[in-house]
């Protein structure tokens, strides 16, 4: 009698089923291995992308200074300004009686912002201080922060601590300024340190038709808006490609802090100087400050509400550096060691310092390229002769001469019906909308590719109505790719 066989499973020559945990080990390892490899050049790759989108931002904010001073002649003025003490920072309670908007309220219209311009030309009808008052009038300008005013980098404001303090309430923050010279608040009146922006004393307060006085209804009025009372393309003795025109600021998150704030007059909100060079380590020295800050912190400073000796430094979230833009639209990324002096003969509008080349210190920021229209000049066309205009623009010169298509088009920012073919491109004329002043108009034109919808370029457009029609009095071709 044989005994019983018992089956066995042979495993042998099958495979396995799953990984050992060494193999599990082993992957884990060459993940970690992979992304430790990968991650800096991930992150190096975001900063690069949101340095190229705050120089995108700087781009369009120069082209909106381009048309505006197309349009009236001049850049708007830094500050326009009708109150007695010119150097007050605050709201009317603090002795700023009597002052229009500020340089990047007055190119609202320009960035494609009509109805918040809008508000700020109602408000100055019925109001008194532009950065303290228009922020509770219709539309609230100056709650919100335009996102093109808005750097990726910067460190992120929160709607809880708007600026509310030195009697200005709920204002916000952006990220952009203007050079007010090269060495504080009051270098616009020393004129081998002023810079592309200054305070402008109004003509109406020069003739003394205003009363320094609180609520005085002698302030108000469009007359504060100061066109065109700002700068000139002549008085830029040293270039406008030789001149920054506009750099970077970062905001701190506390209502007691005014940098940032982009509706207020005061230095380190919609401006900044040269007395210390980019991201400096030395302490900025400002109106509306914070005692919360930390000593050791980037944005350590003082406080000063005695005087106009105030100055703060051009400082960004990218490391290694700010971008600014030169007044003829070109932007750059200049390096935190910048030599001082150089750093202050770029921050001069009439300096007289040698013309250095930005290639030697700066790199070109990175971005679209973006053609400003041509400074202190424009290219006429006349509108009746129609084969001239219609090899222009054909769709959209037609409209000029009809003012209810004119009113649609360029009033109301229509589109033409049919797309138009320039060089390798066929573009849509897109008009943003037009600022209409009694027989004059100015419209701002965006030209878009029609396949892509790519921004080509943004030209600034002149009418004037004549015998009941609109004729195109300036209109500045896009460029050519």
């Amino acid at each position: 009698m044989h005994a019983p066989r018992t089956k066995t499973r042979s495993t042998h020559g099958r495979p396995r089923l799953g990984a050992s945990a060494i193999e599990l080990l082993v992957v884990v390892l060459v993940i970690g291995l992979f992304i430790a490899v990968l991650s800096p050049a991930i992150l190096a790759a975001r900063a690069n992308a949101r340095k190229a989108n705050c120089a995108d931002n700087l781009k369009q904010i120069g082209v909106a200074l381009a048309i505006f001073e197309q349009t009236y002649g001049s850049y708007p003025p830094g500050v326009p300004n009708c109150s007695k003490l010119n150097w007050v920072q605050g709201g009317t309670q603090a002795g700023a009686h009597c002052a229009g908007p500020n340089w990047q309220m007055n190119i609202l219209a320009k960035m494609e912002h009509q109805d918040l311009y809008q508000h700020v030309k109602n408000s100055m009808m019925t109001q008194w201080n532009a950065a303290d008052d228009t922020e509770h009038e219709d539309g609230h300008v100056g709650r919100t922060t335009p996102r093109e005013y808005i750097c990726p980098s910067a460190p992120v404001m929160s709607p809880e601590q708007r600026l509310s303090t030195y009697y200005m309430e709920r204002n916000s923050k952006g990220n952009y300024a203007a050079n007010f010279g090269a060495d504080d608040y009051m270098s616009f009146e020393d004129p081998q340190k002023s810079g592309a922006f200054g305070v402008v004393m109004l003509k109406k307060f020069k003739r003394k038709l205003v009363i320094s006085l609180h609520d005085h209804p002698s302030s108000k009025g469009l007359w504060k808006m100061g066109n065109p009372e700002g700068r000139t393309v002549k008085d830029f003795h040293d270039g406008i490609g030789y001149t920054i025109a506009v750099s970077e600021v970062i905001g701190y998150d506390s209502r007691k802090d005014g940098r940032g704030c982009w509706t207020c007059n005061a230095m380190g909100s919609a401006m900044f100087s040269g007395k210390t060079g980019p991201n400096s380590k030395e302490p900025d020295v400002i109106a509306m400050y914070s005692e919360a800050i930390p000593k050791g912190h980037v944005l350590y400073g003082s406080e000063n509400r005695k005087d106009g000796h105030v100055w703060a430094a051009a400082r960004s979230g990218h490391p290694g550096g700010v971008n600014a833009m030169m007044a003829d639209v070109s932007a750059y990324f200049f390096n935190d060691d910048i030599e001082i002096e150089v750093w202050r003969s770029l921050l001069t509008r009439s300096g007289g310092e040698p013309k250095i080349s930005t290639d030697t210190f700066a790199a070109p920021a990175e971005g679209p390229e973006v053609a400003p229209p041509a400074l202190g000049r424009s290219t006429d066309y006349d509108a009746t002769d129609s084969g001239q205009m219609e090899n222009l623009v054909s769709e959209t010169s037609g409209s000029a001469s009809d003012p209810d298509r004119f009113e649609k088009l360029f009033v109301e920012g229509g589109v033409p019906s049919n797309p138009q073919d320039y060089g390798e491109h066929l573009f849509w004329m897109k008009p943003r909308g037009a600022e209409v002043d009694g027989d004059s108009a100015t419209s701002s034109v965006l030209v878009e590719d029609a396949e892509t919808e790519k921004r080509l370029d943004i030209v600034g457009w002149t009418f004037a109505k004549q015998e009941g029609a609109w004729k195109i009095k300036s209109a500045p071709l896009p460029r050519r790719e």
